[in-house]
């Protein structure tokens, strides 16, 4: 560098800038998604009294500015927010807050005498009067609190592929049985991952587009495009004990253990078999 150059760089700027906290930011996606902190805790496991902290923005009751920071990113990736935008903020933010000037104030000296009566028997009123307005026009009414939205700067979009499959029959449009001809049939390396806990998926693409980013269900189940369309997908996932792994129609295995968090996981049928042939 120039020894010379007296000017300095101006600071990085920030992609994008919000006044909105983003420990207000986290909370309101993630009652938008009616996730519990004691859920997020055992999908993430994050302590639920640190995602507290982070969501309350009290810093220090944080564990430290380096574990606070991998919190958010987490923690936001895991909403389906944009892990870096929501990272800039909190550093921003944080910094601000580290940078804050101590005020001190002098502290008044003691008067030998009391106030006057007036001006007590003016604070008592003026109390009441505060207490009642308060009472009238600011306590909840027991509805439920609308949620904001959250900017829209840090949303991801999601391609929800899930497959709901329910099969009803009445009685009544029950064909009569017609004898059934077997024929051989030739496996087709059909992929499906049925949720029994949810679970947030990450899936991806060979290019690293997202294919899908969602907390999935109980009940609900995802099939691997076949063909072309589902070559080079990969998942990760924060509780691979919660997805069970079918290919054709025949259970293969469980991904993990219970809230085990597993990365990068192949989708295409020989490679997760050989996948879960190795756990």
């Amino acid at each position: 560098m120039n020894e010379k150059l007296t000017a300095q760089p101006e600071p990085h700027q920030p992609e994008y800038h919000t006044d909105i906290p983003v420990g207000e930011i986290l909370r309101r996606a993630r009652v938008h998604y009616n996730q519990s902190l004691m859920e997020v805790e055992s999908n993430l496991r994050i302590r639920s009294i640190q995602i507290q902290a982070i969501e309350e923005g009290d810093f220090a009751k944080m564990p430290g500015r380096v574990y606070a920071i991998g919190f958010v990113r987490s923690y936001s990736e895991y909403l389906g927010l944009d892990g870096d935008k929501m990272v800039g903020l909190f550093k921003e933010q944080y910094n601000a807050f580290g940078n804050r000037p101590a005020l001190s104030f002098p502290s008044t000296m003691a008067e030998s005498k009391l106030p006057n009566p007036y001006v007590i028997m003016g604070a008592l009123v003026g109390g009441i009067l505060f207490i009642a307005f308060w009472s009238l026009f600011m306590l909840p009414d027991h509805q439920r609190e609308p949620i904001p939205v959250v900017p829209e700067q840090l949303t991801q979009s999601t391609l929800p592929v899930i497959e709901l499959t329910e099969n009803v029959v009445s009685d009544a449009m029950t064909p009569e049985p017609q004898p059934v001809v077997l024929e051989p049939v030739t496996p087709s390396n059909q992929v499906e991952l049925v949720i029994s806990e949810n679970s947030w998926t990450d899936i991806r693409n060979a290019k690293g587009d997202i294919i899908l980013r969602q907390i999935l269900k109980p009940g609900e189940k995802y099939v691997v495009p076949a063909g072309e369309e589902g070559k080079g997908l990969i998942m990760s996932t924060g509780n691979a004990g919660g997805i069970t792994v079918f290919i054709d129609g025949k259970k293969i295995g469980v991904l993990g253990q219970g809230a085990q968090v597993k990365r990068k996981i192949p989708l295409e049928a020989a490679l997760l078999k050989e996948y879960l042939s190795n756990l």
